[in-house]
This record gives structure tokens, C-alpha cells and sequence, in this order.
């Protein structure tokens, strides 16, 4: 966790102001005096978002705890899919600029998710209903994904469904975005025209380089 902390502030320091990535030597080595400045702030940033993750990760495993029995099996299923998609390998190094701060409330706002699942399974059930047809549509995309294929819109659906989630099981946190049924049916025909290459794929927006928000 450390390593990709590391990792995390020096791309965020060196690279995050960059256009484009250097092509030379020279150009690496401007870009590298230009960050060394930065890298133990971001690297302090970084860690805190990562402290705020945890936190929240503790208290959604203290939720799950509780919910052992048979009929919150698909809730516990639909929540470890969640905190996979979010928090698998690499989580720290990969989350996109734009969607790294929101990390904290997507996890709390499964903490509050099983918290009123405990009361009434079956809103949790109608609600997940809402949610799994795009979370699988943005499973098989990713799937089929041509490395050598942009994703902008993919990454976009993806996040958009996180967006979703927190608007249906935690209003009370807020979306970074509007965000509807509609607009995710919107998103998805984007994402499956880009993943057949019949439509170019504008810049993301609005974040900052090559991890941004789409």
C-alpha cells in the first residue's frame, strides 16, 4: 500500500500538470525537478484519502458482519462485487483523478446501504435491481475491451454507476453529478459504440490528464 502510494504522488506530482508525456530525456528530467517539490504533499493528500477508505471499509465489514443470515446473501454479494470493482489490486495507483476523492463516500455510502438493508431487504433488493443491469454491462465491456481501444466512455459508465448507486442507497452524501436511468442509458450507448470503434470518443472532462472523470 505504501509502494502504491508512492507511485500514486510521484505520477500526481511529476506528470500530473503535463500536457503530454516527455518524449526525451530532457523533457522527463524538467518535468521530475519541476515535481520533486510536490511529491511529499501529494504523497500526505493521497494518504489521507487512503486513511478516509479504510475507515469507511471497516465500518462496511462491521455491517456485513451482521447481516450473515440466507436472506441478505444477495445484498452481501452485491456489496463485495462493489467493493471488488472499487478497491481491487491497484485501487490506490489507478482510480482516475477525477473519481479518486469521491472513494471515501462511495464506500460509506455502502456502510449506510447495509445498515438499511438490516431494516428492510427487500427496498435493498428493488433498488440493487436498478443498479445490476449497467454493472453488468460495464463488466462485459471491460471484458471485451480492446487494450488498443480507447475506454473514456466505458470509464465513464463506470463511475456514473457509482454515482447511481450513492443517489439510490445514501442521497443524504450527494452526487458529484446529475445522474438518472436515463442518463446511464445515455452513457451506456456511448460506451458500446466506442467498444466497436464507430464513434470517436471525446476528451474527458472535468479532471486534470489521462485519469480523468471520463
Amino acid at each position: 500500500m505504501l509502494g502504491e502510494i508512492a507511485d500514486r504522488a510521484i505520477a500526481d506530482a511529476v506528470l500530473g500538470a503535463a500536457v503530454e508525456l516527455p518524449r526525451t530525456r530532457a523533457q522527463f528530467e524538467a518535468l521530475l525537478e519541476r515535481g520533486r517539490a510536490d511529491v511529499v504533499d501529494r504523497a500526505a493528500d493521497i494518504a489521507r484519502t487512503v486513511k478516509a477508505v479504510l475507515l469507511a471499509l471497516k465500518d462496511v465489514r462491521a455491517h456485513l458482519g451482521v447481516l450473515a443470515g440466507p436472506a441478505f446473501a444477495p445484498v452481501r454479494d452485491s456489496v463485495q462485487d462493489q467493493l471488488g470493482d472499487l478497491l481491487g489490486p491497484g485501487w490506490i495507483r489507478n482510480t482516475p483523478d477525477g473519481w479518486w476523492a469521491q472513494l471515501p463516500k462511495y464506500v460509506r455510502a455502502i456502510g449506510r446501504r447495509l445498515e438499511r438493508a438490516r431494516g428492510d431487504v427487500e427496498r435493498d433488493r428493488k433498488l440493487q435491481s436498478q443498479c445490476e443491469p449497467y454493472a453488468q454491462q460495464v463488466r462485459r465491456l471491460k471484458l471485451s475491451a480492446d487494450l488498443d481501444m480507447p475506454s473514456i466512455e466505458r470509464e465513464r459508465l463506470r463511475w456514473m454507476l457509482e454515482e447511481f448507486r450513492l443517489s439510490l442507497f445514501a442521497q443524504d452524501l450527494r452526487t458529484l453529478m446529475p445522474v438518472s436511468a436515463r442518463r446511464l442509458d445515455e452513457q451506456l450507448q456511448l460506451a458500446l459504440r466506442e467498444a466497436s470503434g464507430t464513434t470517436p470518443s471525446p476528451a474527458p472532462s472535468p479532471a486534470k490528464g489521462g485519469k480523468g472523470l471520463g
